[in-house]
């Protein structure tokens, strides 16, 4: 355990395991770590104090797809930006996407932002003017795009009025860059505004947890009792997230009713995100959680 706790790539699912263990140890049941094999095992086993077990699987969405999703992500950020900075052009750029990333995306989205904007808005293109937007899609109908010129190169905003066209609210991930100057009355003047964005389409995530529940499922005995969890990823799926968590337990529970699944007593899902509180003159950040658990309607007893 303290092993794999020192590798990167084990981490946080090493500690999502600790952390669900804590919660039995807490009620007094006792908590056995299964030792990894080259078969398919759970992660934990638990017993009561009246000798009745069960088994526990932890799957936490914060690794392999989430993080490779999030490297692609920076590459295409990256490239863009510095399209961007090269070219000497101020713009909004939002993707919405209904599959996951894969690294053949880079190349495809950079070429599509850097064809839509030559185009479209530079160097007398009839959207030229700062304000002007335009929203596409690709001709597979994978990803949207749409992008907003800001301002010319140098002009000065006043930041206390400068706002950003398209909502950064409910993004998956995103930046924003641009040149502050503070005056001496106070004021903050900013220059050459440069954002991008990027969101998963609900079906995209509730997918992600279909896949990741039918992999859980595997790895619990045939003869059960058993209880899987679920950790989503922290603050990057916060967009719309009410809906995407009604989607996942009405998904959920189809597949624990009847005769399917039986082996599966139970399946908590969460996910903790960040919201920022006001005091006074200071924001700070409070984490907070989101879970929803299922239960079998028929479960082996």
């Amino acid at each position: 355990m303290i092993a794999r706790l020192k590798q990167p790539d084990d981490f946080y699912a090493t500690a999502f395991e600790i952390e669900v263990a804590g919660i039995y140890v807490m009620q007094g049941l006792q908590v056995e770590f299964v030792e990894e094999k080259d078969t398919q095992t759970p992660d934990l086993h638990i017993t009561h104090k009246s000798g009745m077990s069960f088994w526990v699987e932890c799957k936490n969405r914060d690794t392999s797809n989430d993080k490779q999703s999030h490297d692609i992500w920076k590459q295409i950020e990256r490239h863009i930006l510095q399209y961007l900075v090269e070219r000497r052009l101020n713009y909004q750029i939002a993707f919405f996407a209904r599959e996951e990333l894969r690294q053949a995306h880079v190349s495809f989205l950079k070429n599509l932002v850097i064809e839509t904007i030559e185009h479209n808005f530079e160097p007398q293109a009839l959207l030229r003017l700062p304000g002007a937007t335009i929203t596409l899609s690709d001709n597979a109908n994978k990803f949207d795009l749409t992008i907003c010129k800001l301002s010319e190169l140098d002009v000065k905003l006043d930041s206390d009025s400068f706002r950003l066209p398209i909502s950064r609210d409910q993004t998956d991930f995103g930046t924003f860059t641009c040149e502050n100057t503070e005056l001496d009355d106070g004021r903050t003047i900013i220059q050459n505004p440069r954002a991008i964005q990027f969101s998963y389409a609900n079906s995209v995530r509730v997918q992600s947890v279909k896949n990741t529940f039918k992999k859980a499922v595997k790895q619990l005995p045939i003869t059960g009792l058993g209880v899987i969890y679920i950790r989503l990823p922290i603050n990057s799926w916060v967009t719309d997230l009410a809906e995407t968590m009604k989607q996942i337990e009405q998904y959920l529970r189809k597949e624990l009713s009847g005769k399917d699944n039986r082996r599966v007593n139970a399946v908590i899902v969460s996910i903790y995100y960040t919201e920022l509180v006001e005091s006074g003159a200071f924001h700070y950040p409070v984490y907070k959680p989101f879970r929803i658990v299922v239960e079998h309607t028929n479960p082996l007893k």
